[in-house]
């Protein structure tokens, strides 16, 4: 089988690894990613053993909830936006 390296490799949370160790999680399929979407937290396995390997560059999507699990507002390049007013 040939591999396709046309497009750049994609995952998202973590690419098959635990999230706490970077090892490959057991009976999971690993990929070696270039791009990783880490959603809500960053992981630490994606940073520690195999994870710096397999993840890639790593982004993160808060997917709008803080700290405290409180949906926060969307922010652009002005900061926050406002609520619209009626």
């Amino acid at each position: 089988m040939r591999r396709c390296t046309a497009w750049p490799r994609r995952a998202a949370s973590r690419p098959g690894l635990d999230g706490d160790t970077g090892q490959a999680a057991l009976g999971a399929l690993t990929v070696r990613a270039d791009h990783t979407l880490a959603l809500l937290t960053l992981k630490p396995g994606l940073f520690t053993g195999a994870g710096r390997d397999h993840a890639g560059t790593v982004w993160l999507d808060r997917l709008g909830v803080d700290g405290l699990g409180l949906v926060v507002a969307a922010t652009g390049p002005e900061g926050p936006a406002e609520a619209p007013t009626a």
